[in-house]
């Protein structure tokens, strides 16, 4: 049953890993980044009067917290799908939501997600320098 299991977590954490890939979490990050750098410019000029600043930081506060709950949002939709592919593990006769869930947070577990992860980036690297 252990090897069942492994050889399915395995496989979820690389689905896993796709789908963190394929959501823009990179892209909402460099968003916030950005916005919090014009706001310390904005902050430190000495063009803007303080109403014309204060219209400039509330934009950009507003700015990070959309692309911080988006952030929250993708977060919550991998959880969503870790815990769908757990419970799809009822119809695979060995397994169950338990014994998965209390593999997950052993030692073992937490090296099996590092493993999928790192095997899904390595697959993706050599498939893209092989299709070069």
């Amino acid at each position: 049953m252990e090897l069942t299991a492994i050889i399915y977590l395995f496989i979820i954490f690389l689905l896993i890993a796709w789908a963190a890939d394929t959501i823009p979490f990179i892209k909402t990050a460099k968003r916030i980044s950005g916005l919090s750098q014009s706001s310390l410019k904005t902050i430190q000029s000495e063009d803007l009067d303080d109403t014309a600043k204060q219209s400039v930081l509330l934009q950009n506060s507003l700015g990070i917290m959309k692309h911080s709950i988006l952030i929250i949002l993708y977060t919550a939709i991998l959880i969503a799908l870790l815990l769908f592919f757990l419970k799809v593990s009822e119809f695979i006769s060995p397994l169950n939501f338990d014994y998965l869930s209390n593999y997950l947070i052993s030692l073992s577990g937490i090296i099996l997600s590092l493993v999928g992860f790192l095997s899904y980036f390595l697959l993706k690297k050599i498939y893209v320098r092989l299709r070069i």
